[in-house]
C-alpha cells in the first residue's frame, strides 16, 4: 500500500508546482518552525545546500515564490516564518 506524500509535498502540489525536492524541503523546515528563521538556519535545518552562487540562487527562488504565493512571510529583518500552511490557507490561495 503505498503511503500518502508528506504534507508540505502536498501544500506544493496544490499550489501547483511541481514537487521539487527544494522547494518541498524549504516549506516543511518553516512549517515545522515554531519560530522564524533565518535563510542560513533554514538551510542548515535541512541539509539544504547554500555554498555556491547558483545553489542560494536556486534557494531565493523557491523563497520568493513561496512568499509570492502566500504561503510564507519575509520580514525586514530577512526572517523566513511560518505563514497559514494549512489545507484551507493553501486552498485558498490556489482558489484565489
Amino acid at each position: 500500500m503505498a503511503q500518502d506524500p508528506p504534507e508540505s509535498e502536498m501544500a506544493v502540489r496544490l499550489l501547483g508546482l511541481k514537487p521539487e525536492a527544494k522547494c518541498t524541503a524549504i516549506l516543511e523546515i518553516i512549517a515545522a518552525a515554531a519560530v522564524p528563521l533565518t535563510v542560513k538556519e533554514i538551510a542548515g535545518r535541512g541539509g539544504i545546500r547554500y555554498d555556491t552562487r547558483g545553489q542560494r540562487a536556486s534557494m531565493y527562488r523557491c523563497l520568493s515564490l513561496l512568499k509570492n504565493l502566500g504561503v510564507i512571510e519575509v520580514y525586514d529583518e530577512g526572517y523566513v516564518h511560518k505563514y497559514g500552511t494549512t489545507p484551507e490557507r493553501i486552498r485558498s490561495v490556489v482558489r484565489n
